[in-house]
């Protein structure tokens, strides 16, 4: 019986070396190679392949999700923008409402009307995104999205809430003739320009994940936004000769610049305090992300603090 037990116990081992060599063959690694995506250029064998996975791709459900939220929300800053532009229309006191809408740079000079209109570009994108087939183009997409929200879209829909809130609890009248603008404006509106979108972009930040750039590229892409939108109403200010804000004609040249200062340091500290809401939510990801770079991966263009 030990014997029998002992040839039986061979042969056994022999069948699973001889599945392991099978699994080891070119042709079997030549199977992997096609199912697995060649645009993360892995190579097969390497001890972080697994760990790299689950950083860079999305689960199914997943997957499912962020079409899902894209949609809605896109379906969301479409009838916001349409409704807005209905209001405008039919308001028979928009010259008082909206001063120097009609000029240079239109209504492109309120920082609302960038925010909702940002807001649609980025989930139009966001959702092409998701249902573009899986390509160079869908990971060079992916990318540009993740840097887009995270470094533009919610530190600029975060700024324009607050901002808006904080200024309107201090005095109507620092950023229009209030009594005229509530004629233009309906209250839905009002909140569905001044209050939903940082409820949008938290949603996005708690259900879709996005990697998060080094702070180098995230202070520079901030830095530029924020001054760029500056210079711009700089500019209209040169042509027509009126501000987008009642605030802004009591601000000096000083003054100007502490304030395009102070907002570019708060929308720093709006992407931080976004991103430190990342890395509890996406807990697991931004372990594994550290980890591969405490190992000195830097295939991942993930800076970790």
């Amino acid at each position: 019986m030990d014997e029998l037990r002992r040839r039986a116990l061979q042969r056994e081992e022999l069948e699973k070396e001889a599945a392991r060599e099978q699994d080891d063959s070119p042709a079997a690694e030549e199977d992997f190679l096609e199912v697995e995506d060649p645009l993360l250029e892995i190579p097969v064998g390497d001890k972080h392949y697994d760990k790299r996975k689950s950083v860079l791709r999305r689960t199914t459900s997943e997957a499912a999700l962020g079409f899902f939220i894209h949609l809605c929300l896109l379906i969301y800053c479409t009838g916001v923008n349409v409704y807005d532009s209905t209001a405008y229309k039919k308001c028979k006191e928009k010259d008082l409402a909206y001063d120097g809408h009609d000029n240079f740079g239109w209504r492109f000079k309120y920082l609302t009307f960038l925010t909702m209109w940002g807001l649609f570009l980025y989930f139009f994108i966001a959702f092409f995104t998701d249902i573009v087939p899986q390509s160079l183009a869908k990971v060079m997409l992916h990318r540009f999205t993740d840097w887009l929200f995270t470094t533009v879209v919610w530190p600029f829909a975060c700024i324009e809430v607050i901002l808006f809130w904080t200024m309107m609890t201090i005095d109507p009248n620092l950023l229009k003739r209030h009594e005229i603008y509530d004629i233009c404006v309906p209250p839905l509106l009002d909140h569905a320009l001044h209050t939903f979108p940082i409820i949008v972009v938290l949603l996005e930040a708690l259900l879709v994940y996005h990697r998060y750039s080094s702070n180098l590229v995230a202070a520079f892409s901030i830095f530029s936004a924020t001054t760029g939108y500056f210079i711009w109403i700089l500019i209209v200010f040169t042509k027509i000769n009126k501000w987008p804000y009642a605030f802004m004609y009591h601000l000096n040249p000083v003054a100007f610049i502490i304030f395009m200062f102070g907002c570019t340091i708060f929308g720093g500290c709006i992407y931080a305090i976004g991103r430190i809401i990342a890395s509890f939510r996406w807990r697991e990801r931004f372990m594994i992300l550290k980890e591969l770079a405490e190992d000195g991966d830097e295939s991942l263009d993930e800076d970790e603090d």
